[in-house]
């Protein structure tokens, strides 16, 4: 082994130095990389923190405009316009704030981010969506109120002024076509539950707004572009009013025992004919259309051989068509249309009317015609035609006072709207493009509901022994959301019926009051059908009656599952059923009832579909 590799050759001095002083610079640089890097993190985390609270904010102002949005459509529905105007520019600035706070460079950024993007861009959408609604639609709007005053449209010595239909409807579309794109725009972008919790309510509350409204503005559209044209616009209109009495139930409310035929040329309204039903339907050795299996299977055939029972069936359409058949074969002649109202909407119209004089010298107040026409008529005459005739002269009274314009016209055109949202007012109308522009909205009382994601239940009521204490009946239909599954959700029904009838006076009602009676069951009592119907594609379990499982007959209705069951409800009684439902719809639930004496029978119904 040579010199060389026994002892190496010495490093200089300023060699080692130099290593030493590379050594201590690339520490260094390394320490400041993980400095600059710890820092532009904690910039990262600080931003998406602020961009975070950011969104959270946009998203929670977006839910306060919804909830502007809703106050103003309750301050409209009590007349409230400067109410309305207040609450729409609170909603405004709601939307204004949450898209000016969900502005910003960093957020432009985190826009265009996997995972977080889709989310500030759904804020964003809807912000913009709430702010067009509220400003430049929601001006629109109210100008169109203007237009359609209730003192421009009321009845003036049994007229209706055409004009403000005329000039409204295009105005209308125009405001609807808006409401439509926006709509779209919004569809094609958010998705509101998909996007993360935090932000789900205020875009999911925004989001449901902004539907309701496209639905509501495209039917009144629809509506107001026909209406000049029901109004006899373009010649002579002949409708037949059906009264239903809500004492005796059937699906809809009650039998249509009383009818009056009225006549509407250029706006102006006369009634031409009053009747019992008996008078034209008063059995038919045969139904006047021919009937389907699953009708015969739920109601036999007596649907279409008695004018009373055309309504067994929900389905007004179905109806109002067995009703207009049955007029044609008695009377010789067609009907445009057919109306359907009960005492209890009549009740809401008198609010603004006023009283009025019934043949018998009692009034007719919105506190007292309900009583007066659905009881007291059974205690004070003893027979059917002296409670026909009395109906009859009561009806042309009411209708003389409704076409003369009397009293405050806003508060009756409110009373009407709500009827119409408790089922209690339909229209059917001959024309099949008419009946296209209303028939998703409730007035047409059909199964369409307008939202194919919306499930649609239904309970309804028949009464089986002819009487007339249905008037101490109430009825509560209860739908509540058990879970979200599978793309459809379980929804549990809920109805509660009570009945007021005074066990200790039932032996003083007259047979007509009493009806027949049921057999095995205290004087008073009452037989009632109850039908619960599914929507499409949907399936009913567990029905229960006071907690205990029953056999009910399980049926279908025009593709939709119906349990039906047949139960006795005694004096001062209350009986609970229940239903599962399986659906396959994620929308918010639709509930549709049959309306009572003294309760619509719609309770507690689920506002949002499934997140």
């Amino acid at each position: 082994m040579g010199p060389s590799a026994r002892y190496p050759e010495r490093v200089p001095d300023e060699e080692i130095e130099f290593r030493r002083v590379r050594r201590r610079s690339k520490r260094w640089r390394r320490r400041q990389t993980e400095r600059r890097l710890k820092i532009a993190g904690g910039i990262a985390l600080g931003v998406i923190a602020l961009g975070a609270l950011q969104i959270g904010l946009a998203s929670w102002q977006l839910q306060v405009a919804a909830w502007r949005v809703t106050d103003a459509q309750t301050h409209l529905s009590h007349g409230d316009v400067t109410g309305a105007r207040e609450a729409t520019s609170l909603a405004r600035r709601a939307a204004t704030r949450s898209r000016w706070i969900a502005e910003g460079p960093h957020l432009w950024v985190a826009g265009r981010l996997p995972l977080v993007g889709s989310d500030v861009q759904a804020v964003r959408t809807v912000a913009k969506a709430t702010r067009e609604l509220t400003g430049p639609v929601a001006d629109e709007l109210f100008e169109l109120r203007v237009i359609l005053d209730p003192e421009r449209i009321r009845p003036v010595d049994g007229r209706v002024d055409l004009a403000p239909f005329h000039q409204a409807a295009p105005h209308m579309r125009s405001v609807a076509d808006r409401v439509s794109e926006v709509h779209a725009d919004l569809a094609a972008k958010v998705n509101a539950r998909r996007v993360m919790p935090l932000l789900r309510p205020g875009v999911l509350e925004a989001s449901t707004q902004v539907a309701r409204l496209q639905h509501e503005t495209d039917f009144a559209a629809g509506v107001l572009e026909i209406t000049p044209a029901m109004l006899g616009a373009e010649g002579r209109r002949t409708y037949l009013v059906a009264f239903q009495n809500n004492a005796e139930f059937r699906s809809t409310g009650g039998i249509p025992g009383a009818f009056a035929v009225i006549d509407i040329n250029k706006g102006a309204f006369k009634m031409r004919e009053q009747g019992a039903g008996q008078h034209f339907g008063g059995g038919l050795d045969e139904p006047v259309l021919p009937q389907t299996e699953e009708e015969d299977a739920l109601f036999g055939d007596k649907l279409g051989r008695f004018v009373q029972n055309v309504n067994l069936t929900p389905d007004w359409s179905r109806s109002a068509e067995l009703l207009a058949a049955m007029w044609d074969r008695s009377a010789g002649r067609p009907v445009d249309g057919i109306f359907s109202v009960d005492p209890v909407a009549l009740a809401h119209v008198l609010r603004g009317t006023g009283a009025v004089a019934l043949p018998d010298g009692k009034v007719a107040t919105a506190e007292t015609a309900v009583p007066v026409l659905l009881n007291e008529t059974y205690l004070d005459y003893n027979t059917q035609l002296e409670q026909d005739l009395f109906f009859e002269e009561s009806a042309r009274r009411i209708f003389e006072d409704l076409t003369q314009g009397v009293g405050d016209a806003g508060e009756a055109l409110r009373g009407l709207y709500q009827g119409a949202r408790e089922g209690r007012g339909y229209v059917w109308l001959a024309d099949a493009d008419e009946q296209a522009r209303i028939l998703p909205n409730m007035v047409a009382g059909s199964f369409a509901s307008g939202d194919p994601n919306r499930p649609e239940v239904g309970v309804y009521l028949i009464d089986n022994t002819g009487t007339k204490l249905d008037y101490y009946l109430t009825s509560r239909t209860d739908v509540t959301r058990i879970s979200c599954r599978g793309g459809g959700q379980q929804l549990q029904v809920q109805t509660h019926i009570s009945s007021a009838v005074p066990a200790d006076q039932v032996h003083l009602f007259p047979a007509l009051l009493l009806g027949a009676p049921v057999p095995n069951a205290p004087e008073g009592s009452v037989l009632l059908s109850i039908n619960a119907y599914g929507p499409p594609g949907s399936t009913i379990s567990d029905p229960l009656l006071d907690g205990d499982r029953g056999a009910p007959a399980e049926l279908e209705h025009e593709g939709r599952p119906v349990v039906a069951r047949t139960l006795i409800v005694e004096p001062g009684q209350q009986v609970t059923l229940g239903w599962t439902m399986d659906v396959p719809q994620t929308g918010a639930p639709r509930l549709r009832t049959t309306p009572g004496a003294w309760s619509s029978g719609v309770g507690h119904v689920e506002r949002h579909g499934c997140e």
